[in-house]
């Protein structure tokens, strides 16, 4: 019948450019792609009914398909293209998602400028797109059509033609973001940061100054010791000597020649900052 005029298209497509790399040395980039579809009819012979159709779902070639939620989602092709099938049965009011995970031809992302082209569907009006790319911690998205945030990219929008999407890709300008310190263990206390760090700066002991600041035990002074730093990615770990068991107390850290793997010191620097001990 005329279901299909009944139906709304909301499509969610993720990228996410991993620093991980395959055995060419080419990185591992992987796309999760869901489309929700939504029959908002009833029963209205001859205008609406249950609707049933074939839904296929086209990409770059190069593309291999990891998993689809059906299971049961046959190959397809188109000039070229990669693609998979999926059969559709919807009564009014319902609605039903497919999902697929697959593994993208990194081609496509080895050069600093990439383009997105979206191809709207003939015959469908205002479908819903929500695109998220995401580059490794360290790198830096542009594009005048996104919403740009450090490594990670999002494109809202309502599709009435083809759309070309572009945006490039550029090292980090900015020195590493502190998001998170605290004296949770004793004689640890731990800086995290939102990417991954320079080690030869991070466990230099020389770059750091630990003083306990008598501000809820005033009674009680803490010579701390650096006895040695641990760095993982973007978190530091310090282990001291001389902490003593004061609920509540502050103590500063100052932090000085701390970098990121592109070379962007912390801003300031040095650095100062508060932990609190509240032991787990």
């Amino acid at each position: 019948m005329k279901s299909d005029r009944y139906l709304t298209h909301e499509v969610h497509y993720t990228i996410e450019i991993t620093n991980r790399k395959d055995q060419d040395g080419k990185p591992l980039v992987y796309g999760d792609l869901e489309i929700n579809l939504r029959h908002l009819g009833g029963y209205n012979t001859p205008l609406s009914g249950d609707y049933t159709g074939y839904l296929r779902v086209f990409l770059p070639p190069g593309t291999s398909l990891i998993e689809s939620l059906s299971g049961q989602s046959g190959d397809v092709s188109l000039n070229g293209y990669a693609g998979w099938g999926d059969f559709i049965t919807l009564h009014p009011g319902e609605q039903q998602t497919f999902k697929y995970r697959f593994k993208l031809n990194a081609d496509y992302f080895l050069n600093d400028a990439y383009v997105l082209n979206i191809i709207k569907q003939p015959g469908t009006l205002n479908d819903f797109y929500d695109v998220n790319i995401k580059a490794p911690l360290g790198k830096k998205i542009s594009g005048n059509q996104w919403e740009n945030h450090e490594n990670v990219a999002f494109y809202r929008g309502f599709l009435n033609q083809d759309l070309e999407l572009e945006l490039k890709f550029s090292e980090d300008e900015f020195g590493p973001r502190l998001f998170d310190q605290k004296n949770a263990a004793l004689n640890i206390i731990t800086l995290s940061f939102a990417e991954s760090l320079d080690t030869s700066g991070a466990t230099d002991p020389l770059n750091y100054q630990i003083a306990d600041l008598d501000v809820n035990e005033p009674g009680i002074t803490d010579s701390l010791i650096i006895d040695f730093i641990e760095v993982d990615e973007g978190t530091i770990r310090i282990y001291t000597k001389g902490m003593t068991i004061q609920p509540e107390e502050h103590f500063s850290v100052s932090m000085r020649n701390i970098r990121d793997r592109n070379g962007n010191y912390i801003n300031p620097n040095p650095r100062a900052v508060t932990v609190v001990q509240r032991l787990e």
